[in-house]
């Protein structure tokens, strides 16, 4: 339901709508973020939208090859982005260095995909606590993930 809700404040473009619904959702956070809040109404430049991720079947088709976000994003919870964009872009020139002359790229583009793609699999799957910790739902959660991005926090503080 609550995913349904920021769908269509993303779809409806209607400003209010969104701005209702951030301060809703991040009113009883604390720190600085009440101060933040105020502000939202004034700023000019608000972008609202939802994050999406898209699975493609195949990520090429005849000499056209998706490579980073566009094949296999692995969403901004992982932070795998750039490492999955510099193994794919590696993996991809290895077998394109491989083909004979003459052959079609398209082989190389199978091989890349069939060899990468169970590894990005893996790296997509998220734990089924990620979400929640990012975006806790009721109090206890909220508490819960306070504590522990504060934990985080002082032991990287630590020597």
């Amino acid at each position: 339901a609550q995913n349904q809700q920021w769908e269509a404040a993303s779809r409806s473009r209607e400003r209010s709508v969104q701005v209702a619904l951030i301060q809703s959702a991040f009113s009883d956070i604390g720190w600085k973020v009440s101060h933040l809040l105020r502000g939202i109404d004034a700023a000019d430049d608000l972008y609202f939208q939802i994050t999406h991720q898209i699975r493609m079947a195949k990520w090429h088709r005849n000499r056209i090859v998706c490579l980073r976000d566009t094949a296999y994003a692995p969403t901004p919870f992982t932070s795998m982005d750039t490492s999955l964009a510099i193994d794919g872009a590696y993996l991809l020139a290895g077998h394109l260095s491989q083909l004979e002359p003459g052959q079609h790229p398209a082989l190389a583009f199978d091989r890349y995909d069939q060899q990468f793609r169970p590894f990005v699999v893996h790296k997509q799957t998220l734990p089924f606590y990620v979400p929640a910790i990012r975006h806790p739902t009721n109090a206890v959660s909220k508490w819960a993930a306070e504590s522990y991005f504060a934990a985080r926090a002082r032991m990287a503080r630590m020597p």
